[in-house]
């Protein structure tokens, strides 16, 4: 597996902080729990965070940050994809994508613009994207996880429910390791959302699927 791509926005304050400690909304609160599972399951190194920031570019999740105040949220497409570029966004994905079987991604609308779509997955490679629009364009061969108002039902609002679904993704695949090639196999969400549900069923103390 790999990265799961996450926005932030962050406020100004005075110091040096790691990012995990600059982000505390609940989608990455979500997404950091279904992490640390998959950690705990499959061991530190089956995955990476890498967060886009429109400070900064692309994250590593233990980098040292000076905070700020910067967003690309309710900015102009143009404006977005210009700042993007500068920042090296969508080249540092594609570099940091290289090498894993799956990325996972976890974005806004305009930090999905960020990324300069379509994103164009290495053969044999799994792009699964959680989003709520659908309009966006995507590379066929990515699977992509409807996350609107119907998916509330996973537990969430509309606002932290990409981190919401990861986590029980994360959970239905702990407990479901042999339903990772199907994940990989299937252009459908049917796969995903199928160990979504298996993960919810956990969370609530029912028996894995």
């Amino acid at each position: 597996m790999h990265p799961c791509l996450a926005d932030v926005r962050l406020s100004y304050t005075l110091g040096d902080y790691r990012l995990l400690e600059l982000y505390t909304g609940w989608q990455h609160r979500y997404m950091a729990r279904g992490i640390d599972a998959l950690r705990h399951t499959f061991g530190t190194s089956c995955c990476t965070l890498k967060i886009i920031s429109a400070g900064y570019g692309l994250v590593d999740e233990n980098r040292t940050l000076v905070p700020y105040e910067a967003t690309f949220q309710g900015r102009p497409p143009q404006w977005v994809r210009e700042r993007a570029q500068r920042l090296g966004i969508p080249q540092a994905i594609w570099e940091s994508a290289q090498g894993f079987e799956s990325v996972v991604f976890l974005l806004g609308k305009e930090y999905f613009l960020s990324t300069h779509p379509p994103l164009l997955p290495d053969r044999k490679q799994r792009f699964i994207f959680f989003t709520s629009n659908l309009r966006i364009p995507f590379d066929p061969d990515s699977t992509v996880v409807p996350a609107g108002k119907s998916e509330t039902r996973f537990g969430a609002g509309i606002v932290a429910l990409k981190g919401k679904m990861f986590e029980l993704f994360a959970y239905g695949l702990c407990a479901n390791r042999e339903r990772w090639t199907h994940v990989l196999a299937d252009k459908t969400p049917a796969s995903v959302l199928n160990l979504i549900e298996a993960g919810r069923r956990n969370e609530r103390g029912g028996e894995p699927s």
